[in-house]
């Protein structure tokens, strides 16, 4: 075996282990971000974090409200406790919008389904549901979780923002990432998921999500092996009632360029937006932060 396979091999996972468990200073860097007005656009657009990744958050809204502004109004929910540091924060960095505690928020609509209520109450992706089964109460939202970064104008979701009854959605890298179980039940249903949907940007239409039905694909959930992509596929069989309109993968981009150090890494000046999961999230701190910053730098130039 050639010397640098043999090197590859022996450094590949101590390095990632180093690089996903470090400090990045850069996620506190959105305080060089020029501050962003916020407006009371048509759309909500709503982030969910934790307390953790709240910074993350502030560089996902940012990112995307450069492009968005006039279109939606924002709305960060906490799946924790809020602190004035970041009330105090948002209201520097983007003005006029709006923050929440995940809970309370979900819990207001009530009376959720037996197995819903579990699955929000109990699963880590819980809150994410039922905050998804919650807006679509109120009206037709955009979602995105806080490790997505938007690098250039989104003129096909700008283009798909005014019509009230269209949904839209990131495409898995290849293939579907569903839980069988769920997909199985779903068949039973006669529901067959989106082709390769992605659930960290969704946009939904009203009352496009039926609690009923996410009760019938939840019966269950709490049986081995429990799945970290639950949530995603009752969202994907629950989107499927309405029309829906798979962004170019292309473009919106979820990847697992780079996960390793040795990887090349996406082109940033060619794509919309990445979503950075859980394997990749150290890029969006090392490559994708970064390459806003810079660009940032030469537009000021």
């Amino acid at each position: 075996m050639p010397l640098n396979k043999i090197v590859r091999k022996l450094t590949t996972k101590p390095v990632w282990w180093l690089e996903t468990r470090r400090p990045y200073p850069i996620r506190d860097a959105w305080k060089c971000l020029p501050p962003i007005e916020t407006h009371n656009g048509p759309v909500p657009f709503a982030i969910l974090t934790t307390p953790r990744t709240f910074n993350d958050a502030l560089w996902t809204a940012w990112s995307w409200l450069r492009f968005l502004r006039n279109a939606v109004r924002l709305e960060i929910y906490v799946d924790g406790s809020l602190t004035e540091e970041m009330r105090e924060s948002l209201g520097k960095l983007l003005p006029g919008s709006n923050l929440f505690e995940a809970t309370p928020a979900i819990m207001a609509e009530g009376g959720y389904p037996q197995h819903v209520q579990s699955f929000i109450t109990d699963n880590m992706t819980g809150r994410k549901l039922g905050l998804l089964l919650a807006l679509s109460q109120r009206g037709r939202f955009l979602f995105s979780d806080p490790d997505i970064l938007a690098f250039a104008k989104p003129t096909e979701l700008l283009d798909l923002l005014p019509s009230s009854k269209t949904g839209a959605y990131f495409c898995e890298e290849t293939g579907n990432n569903f839980a069988d179980g769920v997909v199985a039940r779903a068949a039973q249903l006669g529901i067959t998921p989106p082709e390769s949907l992605n659930s960290g940007v969704v946009l939904v239409p009203h009352h496009s999500l039926s609690q009923e039905i996410a009760n019938e694909l939840l019966q269950g959930w709490q049986t081995p092996p429990i799945n970290w992509v639950i949530e995603q596929t009752v969202t994907a069989c629950l989107m499927k009632s309405a029309p829906l309109v798979p962004l170019p993968r292309d473009r919106y981009v979820v990847s697992r360029a780079r996960q390793f150090y040795w990887e090349p890494d996406v082109d940033y000046s060619k794509i919309v937006a990445r979503h950075f999961t859980g394997t990749t999230r150290h890029v969006m701190y090392m490559k994708g932060m970064p390459w806003i910053l810079q660009n940032l730098t030469r537009e000021k130039s």
